[in-house]
C-alpha cells in the first residue's frame, strides 16, 4: 500500500491524522461562498504551491452533489409514508444539533493510541459525570426549522 496525495483508499479506516494514508471521504459542510476548485488552484499557484493544495482544501468523494460546489449548507430529504401513520399529521419540525466528539472518534483513539495522552482521554471520557450540573443533557442547537405545516 502506498500513501500520499493520490493514494487509493484501502486498508483500515481511521480518524487519526497520524494514521491516515489516503482520504476515503471528506464531506464536511463548506462555508458559504467557498471558492470553486479552479479559483483555489489559481491561489495555490500564486503562492508557489501545486494544484494538490487546492484539491486537498476541498471535499473528497462527494460526487456531483451541488451542496459541495459553493458551500453554505446541505440538503436532506426524508420521505415518510403518511398512510402508515396513525392520525393525520399537520406539521413537521427539523432540528440539527452539533456533536462535538462522536463515539466512533473516541473508539478509534482508544483502539489505536497509546501513552499518557491516550490514557488521560480514556479516563476523562469514561469518568465524565454531568448529573446535576448545568451541562447535563446539554446539546448545541445549530438550526431549527420551526413547525412547518404539511400540505394536505
Amino acid at each position: 500500500m502506498s500513501c500520499g496525495h493520490d493514494a487509493k483508499p484501502e486498508g483500515e479506516l481511521t480518524t487519526s491524522f497520524l494514521s491516515i494514508c489516503a482520504e476515503v471521504k471528506d464531506n464536511r459542510l463548506l462555508p458559504e461562498g467557498y471558492l470553486p476548485l479552479e479559483k483555489r488552484k489559481e491561489i495555490a499557484r500564486a503562492l508557489g504551491a501545486g494544484d494538490d493544495l487546492a484539491e486537498d482544501a476541498g471535499s473528497t468523494a462527494v460526487g456531483d452533489d451541488p451542496d459541495y460546489l459553493t458551500g453554505g449548507g446541505d440538503s436532506l430529504e426524508y420521505v415518510v409514508a403518511r398512510d402508515e401513520m396513525d392520525g393525520t399529521p399537520v406539521s413537521v419540525r427539523a432540528r440539527l444539533y452539533y456533536q462535538a466528539t462522536p463515539p466512533f472518534y473516541l473508539q478509534d483513539r482508544f483502539c489505536t493510541a497509546t501513552g499518557p495522552d491516550a490514557a488521560r482521554l480514556y479516563y476523562l471520557a469514561g469518568h465524565l459525570d454531568l448529573v446535576d450540573t448545568p451541562a447535563e443533557g446539554w446539546k448545541l442547537l445549530i438550526s431549527d426549522s420551526g413547525e412547518v405545516p404539511l400540505r394536505q
